[in-house]
This record gives C-alpha cells, structure tokens and sequence, in this order.
C-alpha cells in the first residue's frame, strides 16, 4: 500500500535466504533502485540465485542498491504485460494481486474514485471490507459502523462513509461515500490511492465497471 524500501541485505534476509518467503519471492515483482535512490528497473528473483527483469534477461544486483515491492501504478502497460506473460511461461502464480487485470486510468484517478461514489453494496460487506484490511470503525451510538478510515505513517488518510443507522442488518444495502487526502496537505501518494481502489473492486465485485 506504501512503498517500502530495503536495502539489498536486508532484501536478501527476508526474502532471499529466509525458507518461508523464498517460495513467495520468486513470484513477486520487485523495483531496484540505485544508491542515490533513483529507479533503474522492475525484476524479479528467481530460484537459481539471479535476478531478471520484465524481458528475462540477467540483471546484477550489488549491496548498495534498494529494493521496494513493485505497483502497477508505477508501470506502463507494455512492462505489466510482458510480466504477466513471463509469469504465465514459468507457471507461476503469485500471492497476491499484484499485476491486477482491472483496467484504471492512472492518469486520471480522480476520475476512477468517482465512478465508486454512491456505490450500493451491503452492511456486511462494508463491515468485511474494513476488518480485513484493519481499518479504524467510528460507531454510532449503538455500535452501528458509520466509516472506516486507514493513515499511514506519511498521514496519506482514506476512509469510506455509509449512510448508517442504528437499525441497520448486514442485508441492508447502503452507500459508500469515499475520500482520500494528506493531514499535511500534500498529495497523496498514486500508489495509496490505486491500492485502495484495487481493493474496493475487487471486495466490492464492481469489476464490470472498469472493462
């Protein structure tokens, strides 16, 4: 949801020499930064020790380099499908959605934010929708969920309203009002914002309308 950066030892710790994550990591795309921290490409780990990028080709990895798990918020659609392609021959399938096959306009995800306002979907869901993901609830008087809100440690804040009552059944169907935004007024991070979005599609089952 943010981007978190390793440096390479670190990197290899967790992933690479740790038995639990390694059989995770070799599925995952990953982005390499430079000492200075700039961007020098996506790639992935693979189990004979080497790294590759999105055209299979070898790439070197050195001790000064960073390493953060990779959005396709920060692709172009040419990188994403020649991963998706990659993943497909070596018969890999990944643990989580990460090069998710819903169609956003990244550059206009204000636009995207607006087609879930006033989305009906169920209490129950709504309710789902925040536990899973840890969110904070704010109740009303009878203990009734009215939003869940999430604030990462950059103060990027999401959080998803509904028209509650206190008489409200997991059936009931109500509406989700949406917002995004930084308590030190600064933009919100893209990544934050796709992340959420991916999220609400996919928990919400409103994939039909982003064809």
């Amino acid at each position: 949801m943010y981007e978190k950066k390793y440096n390479y030892s670190l990197f290899k710790e967790i992933f690479i020499d740790n038995p639990l994550m390694n059989k995770f990591s070799s599925s995952l795309i990953w982005n390499l930064y430079d000492k200075d921290n700039l961007f020098l490409t996506t790639f992935r780990y693979s189990n004979d020790g080497s790294y590759s990028n999105c055209e299979d080709e070898e790439i070197n990895i050195d001790e000064n380099s960073f390493i953060s798990l990779a959005s396709p918020i920060e692709m172009d659609d040419e990188t994403i499908n020649q991963w998706r392609k990659q993943l497909e021959d070596y018969e890999l399938i990944q643990p989580i959605q990460q090069l998710s096959i819903i169609k956003l306009d990244k550059n206009n995800l204000e636009n995207e934010i607006n087609k879930l306002q006033n989305i009906e979907i169920s209490y129950g869901t709504f309710k789902a929708f925040g536990a899973r993901y840890s969110m904070t609830p704010s109740y009303l008087e009878y203990g009734a969920v009215e939003s869940y809100n999430l604030k990462l440690d950059n103060n990027d804040y999401f959080e998803i309203k509904i028209n509650a009552n206190n008489d409200i059944d997991y059936k009931d169907k109500v509406k989700i009002n949406i917002q995004f935004s930084n308590e030190n007024n600064t933009k919100v991070s893209e990544r934050f914002i796709y992340t959420l979005l991916i999220l609400m599609i996919w928990d919400f089952r409103l994939t039909e309308l982003f064809d």
